[in-house]
């Protein structure tokens, strides 16, 4: 029977733990790369079909690897739709949840673009992030942002005493803790925040495109006791120290655009992006 990763960003009841549907809907960019990643999968495609009137939006045909395990890992990008409400299937058997795509300015302005993988395939075995040696990341787009009202300070400081009972400081470091709250008014499921909490976990993090290290655990307010919504807040800090590097070759893979955003240059051999 066929698995889908738990570290895919799109919600298939058989991955939530005590789902119900409670009408609570995922929302993505159209700019966003949906990589679902699908054990042992029967069919060679992954549909995508309009939710209202259940015409086939796209059909996307799964890259294939085998496992160490002898497991096979199907996997496909979901990309390039129209706005509007959809759902993948897989195996003409399971379906995601509802989800939106869509462009407007205003409804992405409350949401949270979280990328995130790992640097090779040794961490875990529910998810697949080298593929084919090129690094594979997920996007995770949640609703909330950073409050500054929650950001702290943190100093971190080596120091000794001298025989004088003098304190001497030999390396100081300073940084803001970021408060990023996940939850509007009407707050997320709790499956939401175990997806994002196991994004938490992966040591490539970008948030809105920048790299961050979580200093905390996730935490969840519940908002009201008979509703299962809930407030999360993630406590992290941005990333200082890492490989320029690699930190280039990342930036490309995490970039995200449309295609009409790429401009020539007058002599037709560079493409610049449009800010």
């Amino acid at each position: 029977m066929a698995k889908v990763s738990p570290y895919t960003p799109l919600a298939f009841p058989w991955n939530l733990k005590g789902w119900n549907d409670d009408g609570y809907r995922q929302v993505f960019a159209t700019t966003d790369r949906i990589l679902v990643e699908v054990f042992g999968a029967s069919t060679p495609y992954l549909y995508v079909y309009d939710a209202l009137i259940r015409e086939t939006a796209a059909v996307q045909e799964y890259g294939a690897k085998a496992m160490a395990n002898g497991q096979s890992l199907c996997y496909a990008t979901i990309e390039g739709l129209s706005e509007g409400c959809y759902v993948a299937e897989i195996d003409g058997l399971v379906e995601s949840l509802p989800f939106i795509i869509t462009e407007d300015e205003a409804l992405l302005a409350q949401t949270t673009l979280v990328q995130y993988s790992m640097p090779d395939n040794r961490q875990t075995t529910e998810g697949v992030f080298l593929i084919d040696g090129l690094q594979s990341f997920f996007d995770m787009r949640v609703p909330g942002g950073f409050k500054a009202s929650l950001a702290s300070f943190k100093c971190a400081n080596e120091q000794f005493e001298t025989t004088e009972s003098d304190i001497v400081s030999l390396e100081d470091a300073g940084s803001i803790v970021n408060a990023l709250v996940v939850g509007d008014g009407d707050g997320c499921p709790i499956w939401l925040g175990e997806m994002l909490n196991r994004a938490l976990g992966c040591q490539d993090l970008y948030v809105n495109g920048t790299r961050y290290l979580p200093t905390e655990a996730l935490s969840a307010e519940q908002l009201v006791e008979t509703v299962q919504r809930f407030v999360f807040t993630a406590k992290m800090a941005k990333a200082e120290n890492f490989d320029p590097s690699r930190e280039m070759g990342i930036r490309k893979l995490i970039l995200r655009t449309l295609e009409d955003e790429l401009r020539k240059t007058d002599n037709g051999n560079h493409r610049l992006l449009k800010r």
